[in-house]
């Protein structure tokens, strides 16, 4: 009799586990790479906003570099880094790298606007040059106004009035206005 209760009893323990089973399906090996993914993204974004609030200039490089890595999303954390980085940093290499990856993101009208003020503000001829660039890469019309400000401003440098007027000059054979 205790015989014929072991096997009953192993007979539904079998069958208790095999509709456990078939109820809660083990995760899917997709959904699982697709889960690891989104957290290594996740973990990208946080490393590039952490390296570029560091002390040294070239923990801020590394910390742009890895912003605009192929996998690294485009959050909004980072993307306050970069414009945090372009408007603040007392180094121009730090500047000019923010420029070249906010460059990559010129769709967005937000990341526009931060280059055109950014050029009224900015000190270095050379990082100006690079949001002139930009700007004009960008095809934007919000970039007309601060371009012609800078073409006409005599107390700028000549190449930073020079490259203004040559992006002026292609926004005009892009059919975009000087307003």
């Amino acid at each position: 009799m205790l015989a014929a209760a072991a096997v009953v009893l192993a007979a539904v323990s079998a069958g208790g586990g095999w509709l456990m089973g078939r109820q809660s399906p083990a995760p899917q090996p997709r959904d699982e790479v697709a889960a690891l993914r989104s957290e290594v993204a996740g973990l990208r974004s946080l490393v590039a906003v952490s390296m570029l609030g560091q002390g040294s200039a070239g923990a801020r490089l590394q910390g742009i570099s890895y912003a605009t890595r192929p996998g690294t999303p485009e959050s909004p954390e980072v993307l306050e880094a970069l414009v945090s980085a372009l408007q603040h940093d007392e180094h121009v290499n730090v500047r000019l790298a923010a420029c070249d990856a906010l460059r990559r993101q010129t769709a967005n009208p937000a990341v526009r606007r931060v280059l055109a003020r950014a050029l009224a503000t900015e000190d270095s001829p050379l990082v100006k040059v690079s949001l002139i660039e930009a700007l004009a890469d960008a095809s934007a019309r919000e970039s007309v106004r601060p371009l012609l400000n800078l073409k006409s401003a005599a107390n700028e440098d000549e190449a930073v009035r020079t490259e203004a007027a040559r992006a002026l000059d292609r926004l005009k054979s892009k059919g975009i206005s000087r307003e």
